[in-house]
């Protein structure tokens, strides 16, 4: 027959058994809040661009910040976010960048988290001018950050 003391001791050994095992239970990784991406120039094009883009989460989307070297004087390149990988990518964009001017610098805060833009499916593309889009001068993989 139960008693009130052997009921009230077997469910405190129950709390502190199942507290136990969920202290021991291995935590799920943190999901990354910021990304750098490696951006390189395209063969063949006899400009030799390349730096980083570093995409950061941010409230209701992510920061987009591109620092490339090697940008002609007089500059302006646009750059966008494309579905696929560098040599293979989709030609219609998914997200504008803003365009690279000679200082090599670009900020853009794009509306789409960066779990979407960062799962492996898209890079980052410089085209050598407006007039000259099929032109491609710098590509960089943005890496899948479940991984």
């Amino acid at each position: 027959m139960w008693t009130k003391t052997k009921f009230v001791v077997s469910l405190a050994g129950c709390v502190l058994a199942l507290s136990t095992l969920a202290m021991a239970a291995p935590k799920p990784a943190p999901i990354p809040t910021q990304v750098t991406v490696r951006i390189r120039h395209e063969p063949g094009f006899y400009v030799r661009e390349h730096g980083t883009a570093v995409l950061t989460s941010e409230k209701g989307g992510t920061e987009v910040v591109v620092h490339l070297i090697g940008v002609p004087r007089g500059a302006l390149e646009p750059m966008h976010i494309h579905r696929g990988h560098c040599g293979h990518i989709n030609p219609i964009p998914t997200w504008p960048l803003t365009s690279l001017t000679s200082s090599g610098v670009s900020k853009t805060f794009v509306k789409a988290p960066l779990t979407k833009i960062a799962s492996g499916k898209y890079a980052i593309n410089v085209h050598k001018s407006i007039p000259e889009m099929a032109v491609y001068v710098a590509c960089g993989n943005i890496k899948n950050i479940d991984k």
